[in-house]
């Protein structure tokens, strides 16, 4: 079972998209990355979260799908992550056929992890604007 509460207290207007995913089928993920990513996007996530497998970017996109309310209605290879801008945690997330604007992307806030269970499980909590980064930045002026 997963619970995710969140509270939010930024600017008025500004929603935020939260999706929370946990499996434990590792050896599919290892299985299919080419499937649902790409190494570079396995590297993307490294580089912000830490040691990652495939699992861990599969909880990644499934959690961004739960956070934009689309789920797989965007087949799980149009969400590409990419790298942020260096800040722990920042992924850069492009959304085919969720983008009002062309090649416009998303800062998501990712966290991802492994619970020692048995067997171990692979966790991921994504938070992301649902406005465009440019659109974002208009809208706060």
């Amino acid at each position: 079972m997963v619970v995710a509460v969140r509270y939010h207290n930024d600017e008025p207007g500004l929603t935020i998209g939260l999706g929370v995913d946990v499996e434990d089928d590792w050896a599919s993920a290892e299985r299919n990355l080419h499937r649902f990513g790409t190494p570079g996007e396995l590297s993307a996530l490294a580089a912000a979260c830490g040691t990652v497998r495939p699992l861990h970017l599969w909880c990644v996109k499934e959690a961004v799908a739960k956070a934009t309310g689309l789920g797989f209605h965007v087949p799980v290879r149009r969400y590409r992550v990419h790298p942020g801008d260096g800040t722990p945690q920042q992924l850069s997330v492009e959304i085919d056929e969720f983008n009002p604007a062309p090649n416009s992307s998303y800062r998501a806030r990712v966290r991802v992890g492994t619970r020692p269970t048995r067997p171990p499980t692979a966790w991921a909590v994504a938070e992301l604007p649902l406005c465009p980064l440019a659109d974002e930045r208009s809208n706060r002026r």
